[in-house]
């Protein structure tokens, strides 16, 4: 319920990866240039659904980037054309966040506020305050939903790719008060690492495990391991799979983002695993993000198994095009694999 697949040729090479797994996910929509209206929700669903392999079932749920040109009527007609979100970015605060949301008071986004009310188009926010300490900025901006958004208009909302333990606090208290207003997404590489994993053991940065918001504490990822696995309903997968050149990862200011698509299922049902909590697996990657966002829930399945001996994460993927990328914990074995999917009508 959360990644990037870019456009051109990067999106030709990445679908794949993505619609290989699983059956719909929600795109971003911060292309360059960007999804803003009816007409480019429209037409980069048909790029996507063009990079779909053949004999592949994939749907590719649209969103829309919120800009402050972004209107009432727009809103109203990109919900027609399909769009069942709209993407806040704070302006500078990740890749082609530019010309995002600079003020959360603006009495047009008001507006527009109201309007995804009206609609029922949910709210994914990007919580990152530009500016402020590195690893604050996520409950910085959390804050400022609360105070200028939660608290005046019942959309729905979803913090995107949730990294803090009070951001995980904050959303359970939002549940219990109110079920089925607020929720986050949870990536694999968050439940994984803290801030120390962006070093490898040279004591370099690892561009491909930097990413936005940035790993925090250890607290941090153990708050978001019990709730992921804990079978929390307000909590499910968004793997934020954003790749990037190889070439641009490998220069002197790296952009984040880690190409997790083509592991992001089989790190999950690690991660579970290690909790005991595979029965909750499910729950967290197939039923909860549908539920929160008013879907039907697939009635395919997808089988995993577990190996002793899997082979490496290839260490680049896009060799027969322009583009190479390399993908999050290249190099690395896995103990779980995806292996078939079977779709129901």
């Amino acid at each position: 319920m959360h990644c990037h697949v870019r456009s051109g040729d990067m999106l030709k090479l990445v679908v794949p990866y993505t619609a290989k797994t699983y059956a719909r996910a929600l795109v971003m929509p911060n292309t360059d240039p960007p999804v803003c209206t009816a007409a480019d929700v429209r037409r980069y669903r048909e790029e996507i659904l063009e990079a779909v392999p053949p004999g592949v079932s994939f749907e590719p749920l649209m969103t829309i980037k919120l800009t402050p040109s972004t209107t009432p009527a727009m809103i109203r007609k990109a919900r027609q054309a399909g769009a069942i979100a709209a993407k806040l970015y704070p302006s500078g605060a990740t890749t082609n966040s530019h010309g995002g949301i600079t003020n959360l008071i603006d009495p047009g986004l008001k507006a527009v506020f109201a309007e995804m009310c009206d609609v029922g188009m949910v709210l994914c926010v990007h919580a990152e305050l530009p500016g402020a300490p590195v690893l604050e900025r996520e409950y910085a901006y959390v804050r400022l939903i609360e105070q200028h958004v939660r608290r005046r208009f019942p959309v729905k909302i979803v913090i995107e790719h949730v990294s803090s333990a009070a951001t995980v606090q904050y959303i359970c208290h939002r549940h219990i008060i109110a079920p089925g207003s607020m929720a986050g997404t949870i990536t694999p590489q968050h439940l994984r690492h803290t801030v120390d994993d962006i070093l490898n053991h040279d004591g370099k940065l690892d561009p491909h495990r930097f990413c936005y918001p940035v790993y925090k504490q250890r607290h941090d990822r153990e708050a978001l391991v019990e709730v992921a696995t804990g079978g929390s309903p307000c909590f499910f997968a968004g793997d934020d799979s954003a790749p990037h050149p190889i070439v641009a990862k490998h220069s002197a200011s790296p952009p984040p983002g880690c190409f997790c698509a083509p592991v992001s299922l089989e790190t999950y049902a690690k991660v579970f695993e290690e909790q005991k909590a595979l029965d909750k697996l499910e729950g967290f990657v197939s039923h909860h993000g549908a539920d929160f966002y008013g879907l039907p829930r697939n009635k395919g399945t997808i089988t995993l198994e577990q190996r002793i001996s899997n082979p490496s994460v290839p260490a680049v993927v896009g060799s027969e095009i322009p583009i190479h990328v390399v993908p999050y914990r290249a190099g690395e074995r896995l103990t779980w694999e995806w292996t078939e999917t079977h779709l129901q009508p």
